[in-house]
């Protein structure tokens, strides 16, 4: 990168740098994303949101199908920020496929579906206003369908037969299981 460009990546913010970074991989710049984000990174080590641009980095790195250093760049942003742990881990689990690991990506759904139940008890436990728990309720339900749905297509692809059919079974009935504990929980 030429001191001029340098000199204007400094003006910039860093949430600029980042949505920049973001356009060129939507657009599949990734050589411009790849140099605007390691730009960032530079030029903002103590950015308070800086598990953004190794998210964003992995990210770009998975499109180039440079797996190791995505999933160097995602393993980072999730040490920085666990709180963003779902998020980052549907992309973790996108490289994982790509590599064919089927084994560890399994292991990330499984996470993301334990840690939506555990959401679950917590958001029912919170209750402020009913209205608001169901909706958050409702959303992490459909999230643990998703992934049990996924899940089950890796289990597949795999030749594990039973464990697909237990998780399709098991997506298949969360509904149930929502209207179930909404009325224990809300009557």
């Amino acid at each position: 990168m030429g001191k001029n460009q340098r000199e204007l990546f400094t003006k910039l913010d860093f949430n600029k740098l980042l949505e920049t970074a973001y356009e060129y991989r939507k657009k599949d710049k990734y050589d411009e994303a790849l140099a605007v984000i390691n730009e960032a990174i530079l030029l903002f080590p103590d950015s308070n949101i800086l598990e953004f641009a190794y998210w964003e980095r992995g990210n770009i790195y998975k499109c180039l199908e440079k797996y190791e250093l995505a999933l160097a760049d995602i393993n980072k942003a999730m040490c920085i920020a666990p709180e963003l742990i779902r998020g980052i881990l549907y992309d973790r689990i996108h490289i994982y496929e790509k590599m064919n690991e089927h084994s560890l990506a399994i292991i990330d759904y499984s996470f993301n579906i334990d840690y939506s139940y555990g959401e679950i008890h917590r958001v029912m436990y919170r209750q402020v206003e009913t209205e608001n728990v169901e909706n958050q309720i409702k959303k992490l339900y459909r999230f643990i369908r998703n992934d049990l749905e996924y899940r089950g297509k890796l289990y597949q692809k795999m030749g594990c037969t039973r464990k697909a059919e237990k998780d399709f079974d098991r997506a298949s009935k969360i509904w149930d299981t929502h209207i179930s504990e909404c009325k224990y929980y809300f009557s």
